[in-house]
């Protein structure tokens, strides 16, 4: 094989790689996700509101268990890094987030109207 062959065959390996970790927890899959059962259902199950689940889920946050209290996790990509890590919060703390995002999107709301 000649350099080139090689390095088409390299870069479809890698490319393979990736794809075959993005495909690993596709959007919505996994046993945290609310679509996967109804959101009532899982609301009970983790302890909290159906509307603070829905909230979560669309910012990508999925519900889990750890030491016997309802976190919400979200992966991040750390900046020069391609390994994506779980950045996990409270009940509380994700409530204080939404109510933040509230916040500024009603501030460019009126900023926009002004």
């Amino acid at each position: 094989m000649t350099r080139s062959s090689l390095f088409i065959a390299a870069c479809l390996t890698a490319l393979a790689a990736l794809a075959a970790g993005c495909a690993d927890h596709p959007p919505g899959s996994g046993q945290g996700s609310p679509r996967t059962a109804s959101v009532a259902s899982q609301a009970n199950r983790f302890g909290v509101s159906a509307k603070l689940l829905e909230a979560a889920a669309n910012l990508g946050y999925n519900p889990k268990i750890v030491n016997g209290k309802t976190v919400f996790c979200q992966k991040e990509a750390n900046t020069g890094s391609i390994i994506a890590q779980y950045h996990c919060i409270g009940a509380a703390s994700l409530r204080v987030t939404l109510l933040q995002q509230r916040r500024m999107r009603h501030q460019l709301e009126r900023a926009q109207d002004q």
